[in-house]
């Protein structure tokens, strides 16, 4: 580094880091961004969600360049931080962006993948549970959970019923589990994710009490 010099030093190459140093390039700044971590890579306390505000950067920057696709409901990073997943129901369609890093250290941000999905999709998570990634998406009005194998042209694998109003959804890799709150029924459905195992993608428990469909309130 000796003789360079910078207008702005960004420290931390993660969501915010990486959006605020390619605005400040693209205005024209000489930017030095900076991590602790090698690239890529990901941490517990590093940031995997964006609010709608944060969306609206994304577009600004380019993120969503001829996706065609609006009104974006989750978000989600693959745990390397080389792919991002992005639910959108107009049209409903789950997004997937190569957000690896270029040979300047800024993120691609480059549209590798689309599929078709339900109408209502909510949120995801993305897991490797031995078979490589695969992204969960909440379909809240049919109640169920689309699995999408990203890898090609990615397609969806399963269509997984879980509950009234599925919602939130996490992940387990270590134990090879997802797990899905059913809002309008005030559970949590616990999915087998095991590769080859005869209950995978299936529902093997469910933590709660199944709330009457009668006092649903369709609310999101």
């Amino acid at each position: 580094m000796t003789g360079r010099h910078f207008d702005v030093v960004i420290i931390g190459a993660r969501c915010a880091g990486a959006a605020l140093a390619t605005c400040l390039a693209r205005a024209g700044a000489h930017v030095l961004m900076v991590d602790h971590s090698p690239m890529p890579s990901d941490q517990v306390l590093s940031t995997h969600n964006v609010h709608p505000p944060g969306m609206d950067i994304l577009d600004d920057i380019g993120v969503a360049d001829g996706s065609g696709s609006a009104n974006t409901r989750g978000l989600k990073f693959s745990a390397d931080g080389n792919r991002m997943y992005l639910i959108n129901r107009d049209p409903p369609v789950l997004q997937i962006f190569d957000t690896s890093p270029n040979e300047g250290g800024l993120a691609r941000n480059q549209l590798v993948g689309a599929t078709d999905i339900c109408r209502e999709g909510s949120m995801l998570d993305v897991m490797d549970s031995g078979d490589g990634d695969r992204a969960y998406l909440s379909c809240f009005s049919d109640g169920t959970i689309y699995v999408v194998d990203p890898r090609g042209l990615s397609q969806v694998e399963d269509i997984i019923q879980t509950g009234r109003g599925p919602y939130a959804v996490t992940g387990v890799p270590a134990r090879k589990k997802l797990f899905v709150s059913n809002y309008l029924e005030d559970t949590v459905a616990v999915i087998d994710t095991t590769p080859g195992a005869t209950t995978m993608n299936r529902v093997v428990l469910r933590i709660g009490v199944t709330k009457p469909p009668d006092a649903d309130t369709f609310q999101q």
